[in-house]
């Protein structure tokens, strides 16, 4: 679990191709200060998850999955 990393880019799941996270950021309308405290999930293969708003392609299940892993993110006030 880490925050964003400038050139950060991921393959949202159902999405053909990679996207720059600023980008989906900005596409998703997620306001400048929450960018930095989103907290993304990743991997040795990249990201798979921006919590709270899309899963990564790399982290979706399928019927080879074996293993997973339950994350609860909890906004704090």
């Amino acid at each position: 679990v880490r925050r964003r990393i400038a050139g950060d880019r991921f393959q949202p799941r159902g999405f053909h191709g990679n996207k720059k996270l600023k980008e989906f950021f900005i596409d998703e309308k997620v306001p400048r200060q929450v960018r930095d405290c989103t907290p993304i999930i990743c991997d040795d293969h990249g990201i798979i998850w921006v919590a709270g708003y899309r899963q990564g392609e790399i982290g979706k299940v399928s019927d080879k999955t074996e293993k997973f892993l339950t994350i609860k993110v909890i906004e704090m006030q």
